[in-house]
């Protein structure tokens, strides 16, 4: 369980190739107002990062309830 909501491992399928990936999965299970503007800062952080010690955002879902993040994952 993360500050959000649940982190999972997931896999996913990438559409440029059809192969799978595994990522984390972060999800927003509140309704809090800070809580929901912090994970906004957070996607929006990650989606201005490159770098190689720092996992990648892959993508965002904000059009239902709960939001989630989707990020590289790393087994470091």
């Amino acid at each position: 369980k993360g500050e959000f909501g649940e982190v999972l491992l997931a896999k996913a399928k990438s559409s440029e190739d059809e192969e799978e990936t595994v990522v984390l999965v972060k999800s927003l299970q509140t309704r809090d107002e800070q809580m929901q503007l912090d994970f906004r800062r957070e996607c929006d952080m990650f989606a201005k990062i490159s770098h190689a010690n720092v996992a990648r955002l892959l993508g965002i879902c904000k059009e239902v309830e709960p939001h989630y993040m989707i990020m590289e994952y790393t087994d470091m």
